[in-house]
């Protein structure tokens, strides 16, 4: 759901260059994970649609923004979809934890004592390796903050 179509097709490409290959992928499986209805791709100013919307688009027989996207969707269009029926990494503890803010009856479901149970993070977290970047669960309020992190992530 973060890919852009055309970031599909410069892996394709590459992996195809890099393995020496003509078939798809270089010949290696790909598995792509996400939530199609989620967010869309980390990019500043996307005005182009996302991965998925340009599949649907090319499937209704819409025009795609270049030669590119139009690729990328097409190579989307190879892979197999595998619906997962529930959360998967989540605990019993962490799911009953948040579906308190899924909870659309109530008028506030962050309560005080909802994100007193978030640990914040610090550096020095970090430094001494005593979390994983990638299995470390991040609460940001909207795309611009997710953005700034997942940079920063990146410097580290």
């Amino acid at each position: 759901s973060m890919l852009t179509p055309v970031t599909l097709t410069k892996i394709n490409f590459y992996l195809q260059k890099a393995l020496d290959s003509k078939y798809l992928f270089g010949g290696i499986s790909v598995i792509l994970i996400g939530d199609m209805f989620q967010f869309s791709p980390i990019q500043r100013g996307l005005g182009k649609p996302a991965l998925y919307q340009a599949a649907v688009m090319l499937a209704l027989g819409l025009r795609l923004p270049n030669n590119a996207y139009e690729k990328g969707a097409k190579l989307f269009t190879q892979f197999k979809m595998i619906i997962l029926e529930g959360q998967v990494r989540a605990t019993p503890a962490f799911n009953k934890w948040l579906s308190q803010i899924r909870n659309t009856q109530v008028e506030y479901p962050i309560t005080t004592e909802w994100l007193q149970q978030l640990n914040e993070l610090n550096t020095e977290d970090f430094k001494n390796n005593n979390v994983t970047w990638n299995e470390t669960p991040v609460v940001v309020a909207g795309n611009a903050e997710r953005y700034n992190f997942i940079a920063e992530k990146i410097k580290i």
